[in-house]
């Protein structure tokens, strides 16, 4: 896991701190160190001072051996972080502390709202990077980013047609240039897959450092807003089966038009680490029963251990 951090990244954009192969005798020697007993955050920054590596990268290594690991909310309950940090809840007890918030926690991670300047700038971002790579992408890279094009192209007709507040009917808004037709599960898991979001922004970067260094001589450091990589989590959200979810447009504080997603019934998010662990424990001073926390009953059965939410 750790040699894949800044995988196909060039070495002018990789972190100056990143281990390489000459250093793998040092991060598990850090390793071992570091598991020797137990040490928060600013000691384990103090022993990779003293060791000369990075503690931030070399710790990473230390998570399959651990046998507790502290988590914040969106780092345990979003799947997509559990698998870029390598972490497997397979077999392993969940404590959730100060569980009375776990609902809201779960539907706010979930939810997720992007405007029209973010939906049309993605979309001109990209269009520029399909006019520079049209000719070396592949038959099927191609026809998936004209796709996500076409999708962004419905969205922004969508949104500058519509006044005020209301929800959004997903045969309304799919209908809108045809964009029903785009697969936008199929589209979703080839910008994951094809890292196409970090891609795009990687290319318009360096054309922004470029046009830095012609008109001021000099290059700056300079970071595109990801608007690409928001986008690709709201179209994440619209796999979502409709019992799920609700979609809202409405105007921002700033005048910017929007969609949002919210998260209605979060247990769905929940069961797939229910069903993965071998039991999941919610902690808290102010808790009662409720029902989207119900699947969890059946973990503690699972489990064999007697316990209540």
């Amino acid at each position: 896991m750790l040699m894949k951090v800044g995988e196909g990244t060039s070495q002018e954009h990789r972190c100056q701190f990143l281990p390489g192969k000459d250093d793998q005798v040092a991060v598990r020697d850090f390793r071992d160190h570091a598991l020797a007993r137990i040490r928060d955050i600013e000691e384990l920054g103090e022993l990779g001072r003293k060791m000369g590596i990075c503690p931030y990268y070399a710790s990473r290594p230390t998570l399959k051996p651990s046998e507790i690991v502290t988590l914040p909310y969106p780092l345990l309950l979003q799947k997509s972080a559990r698998e870029a940090l390598g972490i497997s809840l397979k077999g392993h007890v969940v404590i959730i502390d100060e569980a009375h918030n776990l609902m809201d926690a779960i539907s706010n991670i979930h939810s997720n709202m992007v405007t029209l300047p973010q939906i049309q700038k993605s979309h001109n971002g990209l269009e520029v990077y399909l006019t520079k790579f049209r000719n070396r992408l592949k038959g099927s890279n191609k026809v998936h980013v004209m796709q996500l094009l076409k999708l962004l192209s419905g969205l922004i007709l969508y949104l500058e047609g519509k006044k005020g507040e209301g929800t959004v009917e997903m045969g309304d808004l799919l209908a809108t240039k045809g964009i029903d037709q785009v697969n936008i599960y199929k589209l979703q898991k080839y910008i994951t897959e094809s890292k196409l979001a970090r891609k795009v922004e990687g290319y318009l970067d360096f054309k922004e450092r470029k046009k830095l260094k012609v008109e001021r001589g000099f290059t700056a450091e300079t970071k595109t807003t990801p608007t690409l990589t928001h986008i690709q989590s709201f179209l994440s959200a619209l796999t979502n089966p409709s019992s799920e979810g609700r979609i809202f447009h409405g105007m921002t504080d700033q005048k910017e038009k929007y969609l949002k997603y919210m998260l209605l019934d979060p247990a769905h998010s929940f069961k797939d680490i229910v069903e993965d662990t071998r039991a999941v424990i919610l902690a808290g001073g102010t808790m009662e029963p409720v029902s989207p926390t119900y699947p969890c009953y059946y973990s503690f059965a699972k489990s064999g251990l007697d316990g209540r939410l």
